[in-house]
């Protein structure tokens, strides 16, 4: 079997299974994949470049560019 015919395969019985269970941890999987994923293409900021940013934040809080964080929490949950 080839990968594509596969994935078709896992497709085809995932939209079949009834396993709550199964597929929450399935999901679960998938999402610790890919935070690893995005840890892996994390890298350090230099001095300088955290200065930088710094300085930038402090620019948009001195501009009025801030949100509050009961706004922001609404938004995402």
């Amino acid at each position: 079997m080839d990968l594509q015919a596969g994935k078709q395969h896992l497709m085809e019985w995932l939209a079949q299974t009834q396993d709550v269970q199964f597929v929450s941890r399935l999901v679960e999987m998938v999402r610790e994949r890919n935070a690893s994923d995005n840890d892996n293409q994390l890298t350090p900021m230099t001095v300088e470049e955290l200065v930088e940013r710094s300085r930038a934040s402090d620019a948009d809080i001195e501009a009025g560019r801030v949100h509050d964080i009961e706004d922001v929490l609404k938004e995402l949950c």
